[in-house]
C-alpha cells in the first residue's frame, strides 16, 4: 500500500465506474487466471490473440475503454478493442493485432508480456 495522502477522482458523469486491469497471455494456450491483475472480470483466449473479457456485473454502457501491450522487446503488435456488450452478454473483446498483416496474432508467454485495459462504464441513467 502506497504511503500517500490520496484523493478520490472526480467525473461529470453520474455513476461512472472505472475497471481496469491486466492478464498475461500464454501464446497459442489458456490464459492462467491466477496471474490477473484487478477485480470484477474473468478472461479467456476465445481464438488466435483474441481475448474476451467478460464482466462480473452488468453496466449501462461502455462510456470509454482502451487497451495496451506490455511486451519484454518492442514488437509490431497493438492492442485494440473489439465488440462489446457490457449490458448484456457483459463481454468486451481484446485483440492483440499484428500491425504488418492487421490480424490478430498470440503473443509468446512471458513474465513481462501483458494485456493492460481500462474501462469506464455507466452505471446510472441520470446525466
Amino acid at each position: 500500500m502506497a504511503n500517500r495522502n490520496l484523493t478520490h477522482s472526480q467525473v461529470l458523469n453520474r455513476g461512472e465506474v472505472i475497471i481496469c486491469g491486466s492478464f498475461a497471455p500464454n501464446g497459442a494456450g489458456a490464459v492462467d487466471a491466477a496471474g490477473n491483475e484487478g477485480i470484477g472480470w474473468s478472461v479467456a483466449r476465445t481464438a488466435v490473440g483474441t481475448f474476451t473479457v467478460t464482466l462480473e456485473d452488468k453496466w449501462i454502457a461502455l462510456l470509454s475503454g482502451q487497451a495496451h501491450l506490455q511486451h519484454v522487446t518492442p514488437i509490431g503488435a497493438l492492442a485494440q478493442l473489439g465488440p462489446t456488450d457490457v449490458s448484456s452478454a457483459l463481454t468486451v473483446v481484446v485483440s492483440v493485432v499484428d500491425t504488418a498483416t492487421g490480424l490478430p496474432a498470440d503473443i509468446v508467454a512471458d513474465a513481462n508480456s501483458r494485456v493492460h485495459f481500462e474501462l469506464r462504464l455507466k452505471n446510472s441513467t441520470v446525466n
